[in-house]
């Protein structure tokens, strides 16, 4: 959270709406004026009530500096799994995450996403945050064109007409009028 609002608030509504389980690393816990307190208030306030409060959350304190926590992030993340399997199925509108997004000059804005659900194909109309697009190309982890993008994959998305934010939701419609309301709701 940052401010008086959470941040990827839009990814968090489109991860309520997909019935994702949801676990929240807060960062820099390295940092002696970290508010952690603050920063769980400010996340039950946006629905997402910590565990050890009694809500279904978990939230996992870490440090990218230290390695403080990560191995606490791996084994919730594990326990999650056991709790909630995850299935992909390729046959349906592709569900993803944000790993990194940029604009780069020659291409304009760049999304890098990882495939939790469905088949993400060039020419698919996507909903990102506030922004939309269609697919106009996808790259592998390489940098060369495919046709398309499988569960558990990765991909760079060109196509977007903004930049979002990492931990963003792309959610493929159907119709290119629909991602144009559905970033606006």
């Amino acid at each position: 959270p940052r401010g008086q609002h959470v941040a990827g608030g839009d990814s968090l509504r489109h991860a309520q709406e997909a019935e994702i389980p949801i676990l929240v690393a807060l960062t820099k816990a390295d940092k002696p004026d970290a508010d952690q307190e603050r920063a769980k208030r400010q996340l039950a306030e946006a629905g997402l009530t910590p565990e050890a409060w009694g809500g279904s959350t978990p939230i996992v304190s870490v440090s990218a500096k230290t390695g403080q926590g990560l191995d606490d992030l791996l084994e919730t993340i594990l326990v999650m799994n056991e709790v909630h399997p995850t299935t992909a199925v390729p046959d349906r509108l592709a569900l993803a995450s944000v790993v990194e997004a940029h604009r780069d000059p020659n291409r304009g804005p760049l999304a890098t996403v990882l495939i939790h659900t469905g088949t993400l194909k060039s020419g698919n109309h996507i909903v990102v945050g506030k922004t939309t697009g269609t697919v106009r190309k996808l790259l592998d982890f390489t940098g060369r064109p495919i046709k398309e993008a499988k569960p558990g994959a990765p991909a760079t998305v060109i196509g977007l007409a903004g930049v979002p934010e990492a931990g963003d939701i792309p959610q493929v419609v159907e119709e290119r009028a629909a991602a144009r309301e559905k970033a606006r709701a």
